[in-house]
């Protein structure tokens, strides 16, 4: 019988309103970032987004927040004021109604996901 170990990742996002304790063995606080949720309640909405190699996202907005976290290849992204260089793994945050231009650093397939706080 051979037995093999497979390695399992999950990314969770959580809207709280309090510090969640954090269990370093079995999760790691990533990126936390403050945002004021809409009065009427929030939804958080996460999309899978595939660049092929040479792919831009041109100059944009978003209807809230979010925290991205890239899952394949090599990305650039502009918004707030500074440029962040982003491997397999990094989050990054995006107010919203900032300015965001984003592309690939390479001619690689790249992949993200996106977490996306909406009313």
């Amino acid at each position: 019988m051979i037995e093999a170990s497979i390695e399992t990742r999950l990314w969770r996002w959580e809207l709280r309103s309090d510090e969640p304790p954090i269990d370093g063995r079995y999760t790691t606080l990533k990126l936390g970032e403050p945002v004021a949720l809409p009065a009427g309640g929030a939804l958080l909405r996460a999309d899978r987004v595939d660049f092929p190699p040479g792919g831009v996202a041109y100059t944009h907005t978003h209807q809230g927040p979010g925290i991205r976290v890239l899952r394949h290849g090599r990305f650039r992204v502009k918004t707030g004021g500074r440029e962040i260089a982003l491997a397999p793994g990094d989050p990054w945050f995006e107010r919203g109604p900032d300015p965001v231009y984003a592309r690939p650093k390479s001619q690689t397939y790249t992949v993200f996901i996106d977490a996306l706080v909406t009313g």
